[in-house]
């Protein structure tokens, strides 16, 4: 049977994961309905990225991308992880297992954390990581601000889980595609600075619910034969 769609990606990035788990949490949500699917590891070091028929798909150039093999015939292509992320809940997730209805409040809070880990959280993590590791003395005043940022930032997100279990959602909140889009920058918490991560206790304890689910941890453990030290 020719799969449903195809995922183009690579592990060894955060943006690559989000989609890695969120189809390990689908699999668990719908084991028998979700529908066959292709997921091709792109050879980065060969630059395979970078060939014309990749950047059909994704005119970026870069990981990861989706093309969803529709019924009609047509091979609709879906680039930035973000919005790949979006796409497949709404085709994917009819009983809203990690989603919302479209129309409810909770999907626009799903939305705007799902955003907010995009354009706040992945974006200043990638730069600090970049700059903490540069020798110049000049850079010195950059790192300090950077590492602030990331505190307020890791902060907003403590406060977020106050009380809650996960991000969105009634009461204590629902495991949604919002979680599952920030995790993997939580995984790397370490190279934007935050060294521990029991100085935001919320945040620490949302990790451990993420790798006990068996989508998500199950990955986690087959990715790296264990969840590693916080």
């Amino acid at each position: 049977m020719a799969p449903a769609f195809t995922v183009f990606t690579h592990p060894g990035t955060p943006n690559g994961l989000k989609l890695a788990f969120l189809l390990a949490e689908l699999e668990q949500a719908y084991p028998k309905s979700l529908p066959e699917h292709r997921v091709k590891v792109l050879e980065m070091w060969r630059l395979e990225h970078r060939e014309p028929w990749y950047l059909r798909i994704n005119p970026n150039g870069k990981v990861p991308a989706f093309v969803h093999h529709r019924p009609d015939g047509v091979n609709h292509a879906v680039f930035e992880s973000t919005a790949i992320i979006v796409y497949i809940a709404q085709q994917f997730d009819p009983e809203y297992k990690l989603s919302f209805s479209p129309k409810s409040d909770e999907q626009t809070e799903c939305l705007e954390w799902t955003f907010w880990g995009h354009e706040q959280m992945a974006p200043i993590l990638t730069l600090t990581s970049q700059t903490l590791t540069h020798p110049a003395e000049e850079f010195l005043l950059m790192k300090k601000h950077l590492l602030e940022q990331m505190v307020d930032i890791f902060g907003v997100m403590n406060e977020r889980l106050e009380g809650r279990d996960w991000l969105v959602g009634e009461g204590r909140g629902m495991c949604s595609i919002a979680d599952i889009s920030i995790y993997p920058w939580i995984l790397v918490h370490q190279l934007g600075g935050i060294r521990d991560l029991s100085v935001f206790p919320n945040i620490l304890r949302w990790k451990t619910a993420m790798e006990a689910r068996p989508g998500t941890g199950g990955l986690l453990m087959q990715m790296v034969g264990g969840v590693g030290e916080q």
